[in-house]
């Protein structure tokens, strides 16, 4: 295998109806798509009615990096393995939020939730789960702990103190 690979996968969010008077609509990700439906436009709406409604957000490009497979593998190790869907907050009540990012890596995705993107971790489908199974098992490899050893300190050594004006 390659240092990294990619592939690209279908985003589905649900809108929701809120009751408050400051936002009309939350969103949330709740679906990735191993394979992106051909022919179906972004933002097209597949469930409507009723309180909450789904829509495809579209395609995006999920990459896996050789350097992240420890992080991958934490990941497929938890008791949930996700995909993290991380998007641009609408503005507007009528608007979509826009796809930004995918991630395998929490970390990576912890580093979006700044407050102004919102970061979802979706349940990771088996096709993508087996995907990067694979190429942890080629990538990954255990990095034995090597404790730091300290240096006795010599204070003939030591920077002089004080200003030398």
């Amino acid at each position: 295998m390659e240092n990294s690979v990619s592939r690209k996968l279908g985003i589905v969010a649900e809108r929701r109806r809120l009751a408050g008077p400051w936002q009309a609509y939350s969103w949330r990700p709740v679906e990735v798509m191993p394979e992106p439906p051909p022919g179906l436009a972004a933002g097209t709406c597949l469930v409507e009615g009723g309180a909450t409604e789904r829509f495809y957000l579209g395609a995006l490009e999920l990459t896996l990096h050789r350097t992240e497979a420890e992080n991958y593998l934490y990941n497929l190790s938890g008791e949930r393995p996700a995909v993290y869907v991380v998007l641009t907050k609408p503005e507007g009540d009528d608007a979509r939020p826009t796809l930004f990012s995918l991630s395998c890596d929490p970390y990576e995705a912890e580093s979006y939730d700044l407050g102004h993107r919102l970061v979802e971790a979706v349940m990771m489908p088996p096709e993508i789960l087996a995907w990067v199974g694979a190429f942890v098992g080629v990538h990954y490899k255990e990095r034995p702990f090597v404790k730091r050893q300290r240096q006795p300190h010599d204070p003939r050594k030591a920077a002089p103190m004080g200003d030398k004006r």
